[in-house]
C-alpha cells in the first residue's frame, strides 16, 4: 500500500461537523436550514418508485398555451385594463335589463341603440362615495 502526500493543502474554512457554510458577523447561514424549502419543490417524494412515469418539472409549452387561453376568458384584455368579469347576481341582472329597456321608460328620451339582445359579459358598475 503506497500513501502520498501533498505537498500543499487547500483550506477552505468549511466546518462540516457544525453544517455552517458561511458565518456573517451574527448571521450564520447553515446547509440543514433551506433544505425543506427545496424539498417541497422536488418531484421526488415518498411515493415516487409507485409512479408510472417521472412528474415534469416545468409545464409543456401546450400546458402553458392552455392555461393561459383559460385565463384570457377570466378578464376583457389588456386593451381594457383586464377588467374582470363579475358575477351576474339576480340585481345585476335586473339592472342590465332596466338599462336595456330604457327606450321604453322614457320614449322621448334618445338613446343610442343597443348593440345586442343579450346581457354584457364584462361590465362594471360604478359606486359614487359620499364626502
Amino acid at each position: 500500500m503506497c500513501t502520498h502526500q501533498l505537498s500543499s493543502s487547500l483550506n477552505p474554512g468549511i466546518n462540516i461537523k457544525d453544517n455552517v457554510y458561511f458565518e456573517f458577523g451574527v448571521m450564520q447561514v447553515c446547509a440543514r436550514s433551506g433544505e425543506e424549502a427545496v424539498m417541497k419543490k422536488s418531484v421526488i417524494t415518498a411515493d415516487f418508485e409507485t409512479k408510472e412515469t417521472v412528474p415534469a418539472v416545468f409545464p409543456s409549452r401546450h400546458t402553458v398555451e392552455r392555461m393561459k387561453k383559460a385565463e384570457s376568458g377570466k378578464s376583457a384584455g389588456k386593451q381594457w385594463f383586464n377588467m374582470a368579469a363579475p358575477e351576474l347576481t339576480t340585481e345585476l341582472k335586473n339592472d342590465l335589463k332596466a338599462l336595456q329597456l330604457r327606450n321604453a321608460i322614457d320614449p322621448k328620451q334618445h338613446y343610442k341603440a343597443n348593440d345586442s339582445k343579450e346581457l354584457p359579459k364584462y361590465f362594471q358598475i360604478p359606486e359614487k362615495e359620499a364626502h
